[in-house]
């Protein structure tokens, strides 16, 4: 062992494992060694010790200690807002399921209002924030400078430096390219899609300048990075993809091909499909597809390739086609919209790849004419927030009567962003209330996402429903508490 940390993550299995199957590890220079202590003894030690190091801030390393904190640049959050800040980190209403959301909200409102979290509560925070990547910004920014002290010399909380410069657009410093060809493959795969969302061609460019020195399953880890900022300068690097070696490069290619509209692969699977379309019927119209009967080697490496186990070849083949053809192929057949044409499909191989085209390309008109009859939360997802609470309420009343599960239920709810407008909210309520294991189910959701204004319809929910009403109350309240602390 050559530091404190290591010793201590040590200590930590062995109390997990029991010092019947694990030694207890011996204690670097700068901690005391109850040498002769029973193993239970000498264990208890180290833990007692360990854990005052872990209350402290941060463990030291063996050697000199670090530099002090800068001072903190912001004034501390108000009496009343700090209050509510540990009631939330220590005992949280509504159960820790709960406790992200608030401590997003309370981590929202201090940065509003210029405010930083007090010292004391450093440590505790940043372990809550730690798991949470969607707070690590907030965190650190309400965190002030002794946060962000804390965070470079402790190596548990580094991590949420780089998520939070990823959330805030920020590029990094490119490695050199012998620093960098070091790095295991996930880190690297990290780094470049970071460099992606500031800088695409500056991370294409790097992947290109390693790409033929990779072994395979590395090439199939790093080119899904391209997604993040995909378009059609990528498009040369996933062509040669498609002629890899790798299988599994070959098919994270042709997914991502899928996803770039005016692809030329597209185009090409396209002119493959459109002959097989054909509009049958007079007083009702439908599309039939004839699924293609071959595949030569361009098809072949376009992604018509053997079925998996079970399925059909042919139907297999139309699938694929579908997914990666333009979406126009389909209106351009029946010279109708989006709307019109999606009930004139039938065949289910056809719809598959549709589907997956539609969410992979996230076409919003697509995926209006798809929602109501394919009940995939990713489809919801991309409709536009406006629309989603109409749409939403529509199936649910709809599904309600047809005995719609919970979880589908569920599933729906949480694809609504918050805040949920009143009435919305009201309606929720209502149908829920009827079913109350799926209330029981979306609590976290309701608490999440509707105004603090639906507390007095909240308390006419019935007493069989007494501890859900209970969490959903408190973590209103809450809500409406911490907003108020910062006004």
């Amino acid at each position: 062992m050559t530091t404190i940390e290591e010793w201590w993550d040590a200590v930590a299995a062995t109390a997990v494992l029991g010092t019947a199957r694990r030694s207890v590890p011996p204690a670097p220079e700068t901690v005391p060694d109850r040498r002769g202590a029973s193993a239970q003894t000498a264990l208890l030690d180290a833990a007692a010790l360990g854990g005052a190091m872990v209350r402290s801030g941060r463990p030291l390393r063996t050697g000199s200690a670090p530099a002090a904190a800068p001072a903190d640049r912001l004034p501390v959050a108000p009496a009343g807002g700090v209050q509510l800040l540990e009631l939330v980190l220590h005992q949280t209403p509504g159960g820790a399921d709960l406790r992200g959301d608030l401590l997003g909200h309370w981590l929202a409102c201090a940065n509003a209002a210029g405010y930083r979290v007090p010292s004391r509560l450093l440590p505790r925070l940043l372990d809550q924030a730690l798991t949470r990547p969607e707070l690590h910004r907030d965190a650190l920014t309400a965190a002030d400078a002794r946060g962000a002290w804390l965070v470079a010399n402790r190596r548990r909380w580094r991590p949420m430096i780089a998520s939070a410069r990823a959330a805030a657009g920020a590029g990094e410093e490119l490695l050199d390219d012998a620093a960098w060809a070091r790095q295991p493959t996930v880190a690297r795969a990290e780094m470049l899609t970071r460099l992606r969302a500031d800088d695409p061609a500056a991370a294409r460019e790097r992947l290109e300048s390693v790409w033929a020195s990779e072994k395979a399953a590395d090439r199939a880890t790093l080119i899904k990075t391209l997604r993040t900022g995909l378009s059609l300068e990528d498009e040369p690097l996933l062509e040669r993809a498609l002629d890899d070696r790798g299988a599994d490069v070959r098919v994270a290619a042709r997914l991502l091909l899928d996803a770039l509209p005016g692809s030329a692969r597209g185009q090409r699977l396209g002119a493959l499909l459109r002959p097989l379309i054909t509009v049958t019927g007079v007083v009702r119209r439908t599309l039939h597809v004839e699924p293609p009967a071959e595949a030569d080697a361009a098809a072949r490496r376009d992604g018509l390739d053997k079925a998996p186990k079970g399925r059909s070849q042919r139907g297999h083949w139309l699938t694929q086609l579908a997914a990666g053809a333009p979406l126009e192929v389909w209106t351009d057949a029946t010279g109708s919209d989006p709307e019109a044409t999606w009930p004139m499909i039938t065949d289910p191989d056809a719809r598959a790849g549709i589907i997956a085209a539609v969410i992979a390309r996230r076409d919003q008109v697509w995926a209006r004419a798809l929602v109501d009859d394919v009940h995939r939360g990713e489809l919801l997802e991309i409709v536009p927030n406006a629309d989603r609470e109409a749409i939403v309420l529509r199936q649910l009343l709809t599904g309600a009567a047809a005995g719609t599960s919970g979880t589908t239920i569920s599933a729906r709810l949480r694809a609504v962003p918050g805040p949920w407008s009143l009435d919305f909210s009201r309606t929720i309520l209502d149908l829920l209330t009827a079913r109350e294991r799926e209330l029981t189910r979306s609590v976290a959701t309701l608490a999440a996402r509707m105004p603090p204004e639906i507390v007095p319809d909240l308390h006419r929910l019935p007493d069989s429903l007494a501890k859900q009403r209970n969490q959903l109350i408190q973590h209103l309240s809450l809500v409406h508490a911490i907003t108020e602390a910062f006004q």
